[in-house]
């Protein structure tokens, strides 16, 4: 009866670790996955299903959602998509679609989809088609007319051009692109200098715009060349372009944001001078999940995540979501994906997921510059405003510039600020007063003569000095350096402890204006990857340094007529911020000395009680409860020096299985005692030796899973 009661107080902790390592098996959801795995798209398509494998890998961490992957080759061909969509079609029990990859592969293959009532997403496709041909179909991505229109408008109100070339293949997508563009360039009253058009088949030689503009006078006349055609013929032309001596802006589509325009031996810095792409998403703009999606990328396929890879994620997200709401019922997941709207959308890594009437995705279209070797956004962003404030504001925000109207269209302007950050030393890391000391350089670069650039603060600052380095705001980009040295506030987390890394973060962002009117983005190029080597305490090491942009809500309306607007409305204001942290580890050798071996000390002697022979009680029971107290008293004795929180720590998990340990002993010796009195002596002696062959395993058992899985 002893052992078995002994058994059954164990067996709760022997399951939680069983089911650590055997977890309960969720339901899995069934989806479709169609790319160009084979042929001239072959890594595009590759790069974009490893982006796929990771997003469902994630979302399962994140939500417990199980997908089951059916991959798919396409080919980039459209009549090979039409066939295999015939065939994931007949898969039983598919939840949805992922795919395909192009507007011209996705179209014959959604008619399909649309009779079988399957919800389809695509993560990269932007004719505007691909979501009209069926209810059932998404897209990730803007359309073609949006991205060529706000292209017309950038000319137009930031660059400041006019006689703007068009160039463009003759496929549907550099038609539709270059048809919405010249339609908007009329109604802005800019001029097309010439339209030249290639075959997307034949390509075009060497000779291409030497042929088709033999005139270098009057080429000077060209304010801005506009490239409607993917990466491959973008890079020959801009070549052609700039060899022809054409110096004036160029700026390109969507497609071209690829590492091939960073490819040295593709196209030099100088060829890409004064070159633009406009993009659905950069990585400098992306928030904390973007940053640890494209390091996870990295770490698990060796390689860069393509631009369209997080859009991917977004697409899976979007699944996860709707599943959760409905399920696995088709209509229900098509109508929750169609019912989204700027309040109530899903918050991906590439921007909040919602869709206009065409089933394309409201977002952004971003601009960046090919520049140092990277794409860097533009001093300049023209992004739509949504909240209804803003509208209600109009004409006092028009007045003061915070809004410019084109054609109708509002757009706020938007100033980029890079920031810069270079850590040297770190102080103190004070995980009982939740702060931490650190030593860095701060610099910033920034165009705009609206901006003050001492309204950029640190947000978690406790306290600190400055001390101006070097500052020159005279050039059309502005710079200053600054030496910061103070106390930042950080809200460890102590779970772990002390096994633990901490991140130490320093959150820039500006006092008074928000997204809608500054963006702060890292300044990557020129920040450094040194490890930071004088780390004070030293029981810490240095791992890596970390940068991501992202939104910041301060809690309070600070009496801003602005944060609301009509009955229980709050407006959704977000101040842009940038996060630089670093990365520590701490050593564990110390705690070892320090806090194992006294406890392993404990347990030992906790443990050589139980060879004690049964009859002497009185020595057993004393050091049964000397054991009991010199562990109360040595963890009194650490938790003064540990910080106060409000969850278990891992080294309280060590501690709480002692107790249980030395509680179970004294248990046993009083139970051998009752034996005993009854003249049971060799029903003592049993008892005991089962404890110890039985109990002692598995408590060590529990260390190991507390070490493991906690």
């Amino acid at each position: 009866m002893i052992i078995k009661s002994i058994v059954a107080a164990i067996l709760p902790l022997m399951s939680i670790c069983i089911f650590m390592v055997n977890p309960v098996i969720a339901k899995t959801y069934k989806i479709g996955v169609v790319l160009p795995l084979s042929g001239d798209k072959a890594n595009t398509g590759q790069n974009l299903l490893n982006a796929i494998k990771l997003s469902v890998n994630q979302v399962k961490k994140e939500q417990g959602i199980n997908f089951e992957l059916i991959i798919k080759d396409d080919k980039n061909d459209a009549d090979e998509a039409q066939k295999v969509a015939k065939e994931l079609v007949q898969e039983p029990n598919l939840i949805s679609i992922i795919g395909h990859y192009y507007s011209s592969t996705a179209i014959g293959a959604t008619k399909i989809y649309d009779q079988a009532k399957i919800p389809t997403i695509c993560v990269y496709a932007s004719d505007p088609k691909v979501g009209e041909s069926s209810p059932y179909v998404f897209s990730i991505n803007y359309s073609n007319q949006e991205q060529a229109e706000y292209m017309a408008v950038y000319i137009k109100e930031i660059f400041k051009k006019n006689n703007v070339l068009v160039i463009n293949n003759n496929n549907a997508f550099g038609l539709s692109l270059a048809e919405s563009f010249i339609n908007k360039a009329n109604k802005l009253g800019l001029t097309i200098f010439k339209q030249l058009e290639y075959d997307h088949v034949k390509k075009f030689g060497n000779e291409f715009i030497a042929s088709n503009l033999p005139d270098k006078e009057a080429n000077k006349n060209i304010g801005a060349v506009v490239i409607f055609s993917h990466s491959g013929s973008g890079i020959k032309l801009v070549k052609q372009v700039r060899q022809h001596e054409i110096e004036a802006t160029v700026i390109g589509p969507n497609p071209w944001s690829t590492n091939n325009f960073l490819d040295e031996e593709l196209i030099d810095e100088e060829m890409t001078r004064d070159v633009y792409v406009t993009s659905p998403f950069l990585w400098e703009i992306g928030n904390y999940r973007a940053f640890k999606f494209a390091k996870d990328f990295k770490e698990s396929y060796k390689e860069e995540p393509n631009i369209t890879a997080p859009m991917c994620y977004d697409a899976v997200l979007l699944l996860a979501n709707a599943i959760k709401e409905n399920g696995e019922d088709r209509e229900k997941i098509k109508d929750f994906i169609a019912s989204l709207t700027w309040k109530s959308a899903v918050p991906g890594i590439t921007g909040n997921i919602f869709f206009n009437k065409s089933r394309m995705m409201d977002r952004d279209v971003f601009i960046s510059e090919i520049k140092d070797g990277r794409f860097k956004v533009a001093y300049i962003q023209l992004l739509k405003p949504r909240e209804p404030y803003v509208f209600k504001q109009k004409d006092m925000r028009l007045e003061k510039g915070y809004l410019i109207e084109v054609d109708g269209q509002l757009y706020h302007w938007v100033d980029v600020i890079f920031v810069g950050v270079d850590f040297f030393r770190v102080n103190d890391v004070n995980t009982q007063k939740m702060n931490f000391d650190i030593e860095f350089y701060l610099w910033f670069k920034w165009m705009s003569d609206k901006i003050d650039i001492s309204q950029v603060d640190i947000l978690n600052a406790f306290s600190g000095t400055s001390i101006l380095i070097k500052e020159d705001i005279k050039r059309p980009v502005k710079y200053k350096c600054t030496r910061y040295k103070g106390s930042y506030v950080n809200p460890y987390d102590l779970s772990k402890f002390p096994f633990d890394t901490q991140s130490l973060p320093i959150t820039i962002g500006h006092k008074s204006k928000n997204s809608s009117h500054i963006m702060i983005v890292p300044d990557a190029r020129h920040m450094t990857n040194n490890p930071v080597k004088e780390i004070y305490p030293q029981e810490w090491t240095y791992i890596d340094k970390n940068f991501n942009s992202g939104l910041h809500r301060f809690d309070s309306t600070f009496g801003d007529p602005d944060y609301r607007m009509g009955k229980g409305y709050k407006s959704k204001i977000y101040f842009s911020t940038l996060t630089v942290s670093i990365t520590l580890k701490r050593i564990i050798f110390p705690y070892i000395v320090n806090l194992f071996i006294p406890l392993a000390i404990i347990l030992i002697i906790a443990v050589l009680i139980t060879k004690i022979p049964v009859e002497q009680f009185v020595l057993r029971s004393n050091l049964s409860m000397t054991s009991l107290l010199s562990i109360l008293l040595y963890h009194m004795a650490q938790k003064n020096t540990l910080p106060k929180v409000g969850y278990l720590m891992k080294v309280d998990y060590y501690f709480i299985t002692t107790y249980f340990f030395i509680l179970l002993i004294i248990a046993i010796n009083v139970t051998s005692t009752i034996y005993i009195q009854k003249k049971e002596n060799e029903t003592a002696v049993k008892v005991n030796r089962r404890f110890q062959f039985v109990a002692i395993p598995i408590i060590l058992s529990i260390y190991v899973c507390i070490s493991i899985f906690f």
